[in-house]
């Protein structure tokens, strides 16, 4: 006979973890599977990343992390940087005393599993097995797991809620695409020499000054509609950027140039139906256009969900439901943009993560940012022009 639980969580790493512990403390039952590549301590990922302050502390208070792990990690004061300064236009939210952990990826991941391990749910963990695929059936979705031993293991669960890796088919199951328009502009009116990040209705524009009026740019955003060439038209693109530039700086529209190319990134999936199954942490890469979300967004997820589920507990079977729907709209605006999401050019830059450029001091700063955003950005930004 097939097992079935009633929430299966996919994914041991960090926001897995994170939620197991969070839902077991409302009272939720729970069960996590930890996707092998998750559990492979054999595994040395060589990243440092950076928590705030109150996602430890959120981490101390799930018995995730304890004062004794913390003595091994590294405080550093990431915002001690000049280039900070200058890099946006809210540079005064800065202070040169801001604090935050700068942790190693595996040191962290580690302490976290063996705390787990160690905690009344343990017994609700699972070990040793590699998610194959799932399928929602009605009210319900089965899952398959591939075993040490080769063999094929498969439950049923009223939710899922996956928070690991999942298989690049994935990015093909959408024709709703993400693109990056790279270009250069002038502005006949010089602006102060600092980078720019311009939220607009539908993409996030970040501006880079270069030699005098001259300024280039990447735009990242989501056509709904598929291919729509006058979505992605030079004319369309130079009547957005100049109403979106002067209007969220206050200066006048008198934008000279606009050249720009079009990058398709990958496809998004759509989830059907959305209530029985929910992407967080790594997972939710796929909801993004080039999956660039940090740890302390997706802390801020499970404490979000966690809080909509304890809402929810005392309508059965179909609170996960009414907490998965509640929390998928207040992320909604958050998943359709990819800066806006992690708030990477704003918020919580890491020393780590910079990336060279010609801009001096205005060199641009990524938070957790994925390989691909990386090289994206080293080969195209820095040399196209």
């Amino acid at each position: 006979m097939t097992d079935f639980y009633s929430t299966v969580i996919v994914g041991g790493g960090p926001v897995g973890l994170a939620l197991m512990s969070a839902l077991h403390r409302i009272g939720c039952e729970a069960v996590l599977f930890e996707h092998h590549e998750c559990a492979d301590s054999s595994r040395k990922d060589g990243r440092s990343i950076v928590l705030l302050p109150d996602n430890v502390d959120y981490l101390v208070s799930q018995g995730l992390l304890s004062l004794s792990d913390l003595l091994t990690i590294d405080r550093t004061e990431v915002f001690r940087a000049k280039s900070f300064t200058k890099l946006t236009l809210h540079a005064s939210d800065y202070g040169c005393d801001h604090l935050a952990y700068c942790i190693n990826y595996t040191d962290l991941l580690s302490s976290m599993r063996k705390n787990a391990y160690s905690s009344k749910y343990a017994s609700s963990m699972f070990s040793g097995m590699r998610y194959v695929e799932h399928t929602v059936c009605g009210d319900c979705v089965s899952i398959s797991f591939e075993t040490s031993d080769g063999s094929v293991y498969n439950c049923r669960a009223s939710h899922l809620i996956m928070a690991c890796s999942l298989p690049s088919g994935f990015r093909e199951l959408s024709s709703i695409r993400h693109y990056a328009i790279l270009g250069s502009v002038s502005f006949s009116r010089g602006l102060p020499q600092c980078a720019y990040e311009v939220f607009c209705d539908s993409s996030v524009i970040t501006l880079f000054p270069q030699q005098g009026s001259r300024w280039s740019f990447i735009e990242m955003f989501t056509d709904p509609f598929g291919l729509d060439e006058s979505f992605l038209s030079a004319p369309s693109f130079f009547d957005r950027l100049r109403l979106s530039v002067t209007d969220r700086l206050g200066y006048p529209r008198d934008l000279d140039y606009v050249a720009s190319m079009e990058i398709p990134i990958f496809f998004r999936p759509e989830i059907r139906p959305s209530e029985r199954v929910l992407l967080m942490g790594s997972a939710a890469q796929v909801l993004h256009p080039v999956g660039a979300r940090g740890i302390n967004f997706s802390l801020s997820n499970v404490r979000s969900l966690a809080n909509y589920m304890m809402q929810f507990v005392r309508c059965g079977s179909e609170c996960v439901s009414l907490a998965f729907s509640s929390y998928e709209k207040s992320c909604f605006s958050k998943r359709r943009f990819l800066w806006r999401a992690t708030n990477s050019l704003s918020y919580y830059l890491v020393h780590r993560r910079v990336l060279s450029s010609d801009f001096g001091d205005c060199g641009l700063f990524v938070f957790n940012g994925s390989k691909f955003l990386k090289s994206l950005l080293r080969g195209v930004v820095y040399s196209c022009y």
